[in-house]
């Protein structure tokens, strides 16, 4: 689940990086899952030593296929594969998605928000629909590679 919800928060969008198209066909066979590796690291220029390119692989090969799992199932989106292909769930959160905004907020003395005590400016509102689609309303752009922006520490680190 964990794996589904990282590769969801980065494959799911129509994003500007480069996704690699793949079908059952690519995964029928250890022969045609290093080729589609191999097309994958050409397309994102992933550059691995032996050792670790036969580790990655294997990596690479559960997140395929549940990428084409998951994309079999009726759900209102698909995931591609891009180039965190052969990244962990675990090293992705590592490197992009661990947050530091409790850490700075202790070092400014600012209390957390939301909990209890604490109010919510919309709490009143009424009459909402049951969904919005902010793309359409221009509030949110493409999805963008922010890279490591040094705002991210592992999750250790964080409590």
């Amino acid at each position: 689940m964990a794996r589904a919800l990282v590769l969801l928060l980065v494959a799911a969008a129509p994003a500007p990086a480069a996704a690699v198209d793949f079908g059952a066909e690519d995964l029928a066979s250890e022969e045609a899952l290093w080729a589609l590796y191999e097309r994958w690291r050409g397309v994102h220029a992933v550059a691995r030593d032996l050792g670790d390119k036969a580790r990655r692989f294997n990596v690479f090969k559960e997140n395929a296929r549940l990428i084409h799992d998951f994309n079999q199932r009726d759900e209102p989106y698909k995931l591609r594969l891009n180039r965190f292909g052969d990244m962990t769930a675990d090293e992705f959160r590592h490197h992009y998605a661990g947050s530091r905004v409790a850490h700075h907020r202790m070092f400014r003395g600012e209390r957390p928000t939301g909990g209890a005590g604490s109010s919510f400016r919309y709490a009143a509102a009424r009459d909402i629909p049951a969904s919005v689609d902010w793309r359409q309303k221009g509030a949110v752009t493409d999805v963008k590679d922010q890279g490591q922006c040094g705002a991210c520490v592992p999750d250790h680190l964080i409590r």
